[in-house]
């Protein structure tokens, strides 16, 4: 892999059961265990984990369909 494809997250621990991700870009999410003060609306491992998932799946199909006809 080139230094262009290489995909890299790091993850800072700011709280207890807090987190937050940034990617070589410099995204950013939050994320944690979902209770504590603050975390009530916060994305779980595991929720992140299905959206991941999902999103890699619609990315998928966004460009095979459109390969065809702009999906509506």
């Amino acid at each position: 892999m080139t230094d262009d494809t290489l995909r890299r997250v790091t993850v800072e621990r700011t709280g207890t059961g807090h987190f937050t991700a940034t990617n070589a870009r410099g995204g950013t999410i939050a994320f944690g265990t979902g209770s504590g003060v603050g975390g009530e609306d916060e994305f779980t491992p595991v929720e992140l984990l299905l959206a991941a998932i999902g999103g890699c799946t619609a990315a998928d199909v966004d460009v095979a369909t459109g390969r065809h006809v702009e999906p509506t």
